[in-house]
């Protein structure tokens, strides 16, 4: 797996994917789309502060999934922390290990991203 542009990975078919976030404070307030278009989610585990989730690539070349993630705050007003962040790690079974950080400021509500992998060629991550 890899990187192409952010939220934009290229995969080798088959290949399992996994996306990890973790909470800097409770609540982990983070959703996912039920199922991914165009797979499903293979296995889901979560904690107070950390999801881990996991689909499988499509086999056919040039098939994509896509789904969307909603990451939210709720820094209660009497709180000094002037944000709350989620850190992303999104990893694939045959190599490759990608992520990003999203701070999200107290009162700011829910941000959406879009993440979208599709299948190429075998090789080198």
């Amino acid at each position: 797996m890899k990187q192409i542009e952010p939220q934009r990975y290229a995969a080798d078919p088959g290949e399992i994917i996994t996306i990890d976030v973790t909470a800097e404070r409770q609540p982990l307030l983070v959703a996912f789309q039920d199922a991914p278009d165009g797979t499903n989610w293979d296995q889901v585990w979560h904690n107070e502060l950390s999801e881990r989730r996991s689909f499988s690539m499509p086999t056919a070349l040039g098939e994509k999934v896509r789904f969307a993630a909603s990451f939210g705050e709720a820094i209660q007003p009497n709180d000094p922390a002037p944000s709350t962040r989620y850190t992303i790690k999104i990893s694939g079974s045959h190599g490759g290990l990608n992520g990003h950080d999203i701070v999200l400021p107290k009162g700011g509500g829910s941000r959406i991203f879009i993440y979208e992998f599709e299948t190429d060629y075998p090789g080198p991550s």
